[in-house]
């Protein structure tokens, strides 16, 4: 079985749907189709959401009037049967007038996740009826009678296992079967999410939990690239790359995966296939734990971080005042993206900023704290990487603009911490020193 996830542009139209369909009739094997709601929907749903949170019914019927169009459009297009027409339109109405009924409860997190994860129930239900229709047999599974997730950081594979061993036993003759991402259940049974850019991580634990032979993660751009095609002109895909390398890039802000995704791939060494809805024919990109490229791979960039400079009046010999120092973000549940520690100063790399006042209050009684905001990490990453002959460009860049922090963690990755303001023109900078030559090989091949 092979798994296959579509991302919201992906599913964002009516002839991208006809592109998934011609993908998943091109081979015969069996498929777990994982997908995203509509592009654009699920922030109408956060919007709806807070309305529902307000009482403002009437922003509420706004926003339902606009998914329920966006879906009816959706149904018109592909549908051709009437009947199933209303059918489908009547299923839309009734999810989202559901929402009206939550107007009567006291608003939770509980009620807010309901709301927002509507939009994948849609359009994984009218995409299945459309397969159906044409004589593409397949079964409708519902996310929440399976994925049951405690821990985003660690995911029970063999639970999520058990509850869909039960419901794929009793539908061994069926070869397509489509269920949503993002969506699962907690500990209280109650609805939850696996944060945005979720399906992904969706896809990847019941991978693991059916041992597929392969994860497929399609999306609209040619693979992973080696630097963020939304500001840096001459990139281009990896071939291949390994579960650390990626990992990695996730955790350091590339937006072509989410962060755990690679996690549970990597319990049961299944390949991940990063491929282009739109260019199925692209070779895109192999995330393996076989990889025979080493050096440099590839730049990420994560933004709203902020540094901490915590410093002390003493030399830092003494492991009590390095623990205080991090009990304290232990006690917020933040955990920091980069650390360096010198002989009087922590300098601390943060992404969550609710706490933020909270933190600088308990540090100062103890410590000097200067908050640096709008910091962004930019992260090379791969194996190997000082083995590299443009390995020492890296640091060449920094006569573009002051850095914040160097971080230099082993043998696979350097991060630098700049200014916001300054992100595009390193991102570009660091590309021509250390891609350009490679870039245009490929260009002129």
């Amino acid at each position: 079985m092979k798994v296959l996830k579509f991302g919201g542009t992906s599913m964002g139209t009516v002839d991208s749907l006809y592109q998934i369909q011609s993908i998943l009739i091109s081979d015969k094997t069996q498929k777990f189709v994982v997908c995203s709601a509509m592009s654009g929907i699920t922030d109408q749903l956060i919007n709806l959401a807070k309305a529902v949170k307000q009482k403002n019914k009437k922003n509420a019927l706004k926003y339902i009037d606009l998914i329920a169009s966006r879906h009816f459009n959706v149904i018109d297009a592909l549908i051709e049967s009437l009947n199933f027409r209303i059918l489908l339109k009547n299923e839309v109405l009734r999810t989202l007038d559901g929402v009206l009924d939550l107007f009567m409860q006291d608003y939770s997190k509980a009620i807010e996740y309901q709301v927002i994860t509507s939009g994948e129930i849609l359009i994984t239900r009218i995409f299945s009826s459309y397969l159906n229709l044409t004589g593409i047999p397949n079964i409708h599974l519902d996310a929440k009678d399976f994925m049951r997730v405690d821990s985003l950081e660690n995911p029970d594979i063999n639970e999520v296992y058990r509850r869909l061993n039960n419901i794929l036993t009793s539908q061994n003759n069926t070869d397509i079967f489509i269920t949503q991402g993002f969506i699962c259940k907690n500990h209280k049974n109650e609805i939850s999410h696996l944060k945005r850019g979720g399906s992904d991580y969706t896809a990847s634990i019941i991978g693991a939990a059916v041992d597929a032979e392969e994860i497929q993660i399609w999306t609209d751009i040619d693979g992973l690239h080696n630097n963020d095609p939304r500001f840096v002109n001459s990139t281009y895909p990896i071939p291949e790359i390994s579960f650390e390398e990626a990992s990695e890039l996730a955790f350091f802000g590339a937006k072509i995966l989410h962060p755990e995704t690679v996690l549970p791939a990597i319990q049961k060494n299944i390949p991940i296939l990063i491929k282009n809805t739109f260019k199925p024919y692209s070779k895109g990109t192999v995330i393996s734990e076989k990889v025979n490229i080493t050096g440099l791979k590839a730049i990420a960039a994560e933004d709203n971080t902020m540094m901490l400079k915590i410093k002390s009046e003493r030399i830092l010999t003494n492991h009590q005042y390095i623990k205080a120092v991090f009990d304290i973000f232990d006690e917020y549940s933040i955990a920091p993206k980069l650390v360096n520690i010198s002989n009087t100063m922590i300098s601390v790399i943060i992404n969550k900023l609710e706490h933020l006042k909270k933190i600088t209050v308990a540090l100062n009684k103890f410590s000097v704290v200067t908050v640096h905001k709008d910091c962004t990490i930019i992260t090379v990453v791969g194996k190997s990487i000082t083995n590299d002959k443009n390995f020492c460009k890296i640091f060449e860049s920094k006569s573009l603009c002051p850095l914040k922090m160097i971080n230099y963690e082993g043998n696979s990755k350097v991060s630098l911490v700049v200014d916001s303001r300054q992100k595009v023109t390193v991102l570009r900078s660091l590309n021509e020193r250390l891609f350009q030559e490679y870039y245009e090989a490929i260009a002129f091949s």
